[in-house]
């Protein structure tokens, strides 16, 4: 089982609760951005309506001292008229503190013109004291400048403030439509990572949800693939888990189920072989009997006799065989765990074989390793291996002379079994799933697929290892590996050499 089925430590930033927090925390961040940005275009807006507020002051006070030159002018105009001079002089007097006033109000706003202003200033206070008309006249030019200056600043002012309050207009529907961009993106934004964020999560739980159906109908299933790393995927890796241990399970009991099996039909086969072998054994020793019997009298015998009595010696001799066969048959299969004879099992097992018509043509060639160690190992699993292991070969048959050379030999502190043939072989595909479970290439309504899988188990219960190497029409190899050292740790080094 990899890492990713296993039930994992979560990592706090990246489970759900985790991912909320920092989208919350982004969220506050775009949020405070547009607060931000809405505070920032709110003072300058401010300092913009500042702006024009000061330029309306100022034209104001430009129209205001505007306005007072032109009373100054036209007093000025009337004080070369002698009969009034008096109260013209007390009127200009009175301008003059007029525009005294707002040349100092002009002074602040327009410190550059200062200077002018006050010279003009000085002029008009020294008419007023001791008018003359070379004086009036040259304080009425001046006046007439300054007016037209006052109105160039007027004028000057209210295209300022045009353009400020342009700008004004410009930043105020320049920062609507970016809030509302800004708002809206930050809206889809929201709502694709949303989509996307609970879609994957409702893909996975959907997943999760197919894979427990599943699980719940006993059905063989792929583990989910798990790129997950909150609680979903803690809840994948825990569904594949138990799957696979659901699997495991499923095949251990089939396994056991097969064995069960296996053991019963032995048991039935047993039961009837011995039956067999007693009620064979009787005539046959009966048989053996009188032929002795006979022998001793052939001398009197007619030829044709003899030769009778000697065919009858020779089947007899072929039914003892085959009762020895059958009482090896018959011998109670233990279950548990002693020392045996490899070379005498395959040489059981290889003489069956006869008496199976499948196996008629097929050459079978047995070469044994001399003072083989014994095995220490269970006999029953050990003869389900080797029939499992033979049927295999059989079935690979594609011609008629089929052939399966079997060999056992003993090097570096191993029991090697091999069994190879000239059979159809497999390709690279097939060879890596061969020990799979319930893996078949033949048909699955006569085949449960659980033979290599039954040696695989009864290998590695022995502390053993099975190699398979195999190519498509060279045939099959098979090599078990018995470690000696294991048996010797089992049975105190033990060995069957005599």
């Amino acid at each position: 089982m990899t890492n990713n089925q296993q039930p994992q430590h979560l990592i706090y930033p990246h489970t759900i609760r985790g991912k909320v927090l920092l989208f919350i925390a982004v969220l506050s961040v775009y949020v405070s951005s547009l607060f931000y940005y809405s505070f920032e275009q709110k003072n300058q807006l401010a300092e913009t309506l500042h702006g024009i507020e000061s330029l309306q002051y100022a034209e104001n006070i430009l129209l205001e001292a505007d306005l007072a030159v032109f009373d100054a002018i036209t007093q000025l105009i009337v004080l070369f008229e002698p009969a009034a001079r008096q109260q013209v002089l007390e009127d200009v007097h009175q301008q003059f503190k007029g525009l005294t006033r707002h040349y100092d109000n002009i002074s602040k706003l327009y410190p550059e013109r200062a200077p002018s202003f006050y010279a003009l200033l000085g002029s008009l206070a020294k008419v007023i004291m001791s008018p003359s008309p070379e004086d009036l006249k040259e304080v009425r030019v001046n006046l007439e400048v300054h007016k037209s200056q006052l109105n160039s600043l007027i004028k000057e002012n209210q295209i300022e403030r045009q353009q400020l309050i342009k700008n004004y207009d410009n930043i105020s529907n320049a920062a609507a439509q970016n809030l509302v961009i800004f708002a809206l993106s930050g809206l889809v934004v929201l709502l694709i990572i949303s989509s996307i964020f609970f879609a994957k999560m409702g893909h996975d739980i959907n997943r999760v949800l197919s894979q427990i159906k599943l699980i719940i109908a006993r059905k063989t299933t792929e583990p989910l693939e798990n790129r997950r790393s909150d609680e979903i995927g803690v809840l994948i890796a825990g569904v594949n888990h138990m799957s696979q241990a659901l699997d495991y399970r499923d095949q251990q009991l089939h396994i056991e189920r097969l064995h069960k099996s296996y053991l019963d039909s032995i048991g039935a086969i047993e039961h009837l072989t011995a039956g067999l072998v007693h009620e064979i054994g009787n005539p046959v020793a009966a048989i053996s009997g009188m032929i002795s019997e006979i022998e001793y009298q052939q001398e009197a015998l007619p030829e044709t006799v003899k030769t009778y009595i000697a065919s009858i010696k020779d089947y007899n001799n072929k039914l003892q065989l085959i009762n020895k066969d059958l009482a090896n048959l018959a011998a109670p299969t233990s279950s548990e765990y002693q020392l045996l004879d490899l070379n005498e099992l395959i040489s059981q097992s290889q003489n069956l074989l006869h008496y199976d018509e499948r196996w008629y043509g097929v050459k079978i060639n047995f070469v044994q390793a001399p003072l083989l160690p014994a095995l220490y190992g269970n006999s029953g699993q050990i003869k389900q291996l080797l029939n499992n292991l033979l049927n295999n070969c059989l079935e690979a048959k594609v011609n008629a002379e089929h052939e399966i050379n079997i060999e056992t030999e003993f090097h570096h502190d191993e029991i090697v079994l091999t069994i190879k043939d000239n059979g159809s072989g497999m390709d690279n595909a097939t060879l890596a799933q061969i020990f799979n479970a319930f893996f078949t290439t033949k048909d699955p309504l006569l085949h449960s697929g659980m033979g290599l899988f039954s040696c695989l188990n009864i290998v590695e219960s022995h502390g053993s290892r099975i190699n398979i190497c195999s190519q498509p029409k060279q045939g099959t190899e098979v090599k078990v590996y018995f470690s000696q050292q294991q048996n010797s740790s089992k049975t105190g080094g033990i060995t069957n050499e005599d």
